[in-house]
């Protein structure tokens, strides 16, 4: 079996975050690393889904549509500012 050389070690470095300060704590490695080995880094924040309600189901799912893409605009604000840190 061969050894990955070093400059091809880390191709793509996947970091999740959850918004925490321990989360975020990787990014100065994760940074390291992708310098140290040219990698790509891609930052991933899970949007959690919005738990049922007992609604009409039409009006549902504006609200869960909505609420969604509130949830997935705040998380690529999150990822846009801490790829701006890593710049």
């Amino acid at each position: 079996m061969e050894t990955p050389t070093e400059g091809s070690m880390y191709r793509t470095i996947l970091v999740p975050l959850d918004g925490s300060k321990r989360a975020q704590a990787i990014l100065v490695h994760a940074e390291e690393l992708a310098q140290r080995y040219r990698a790509k880094v891609i930052l991933l924040r899970v949007v959690d889904p919005i738990p049922l309600v007992a609604v009409p189901e039409t009006a549902y799912t504006q609200l869960h549509r909505q609420e969604l893409e509130r949830q997935a605009q705040r998380a690529e604000s999150y990822l846009v500012a801490k790829q701006g840190e890593l710049r």
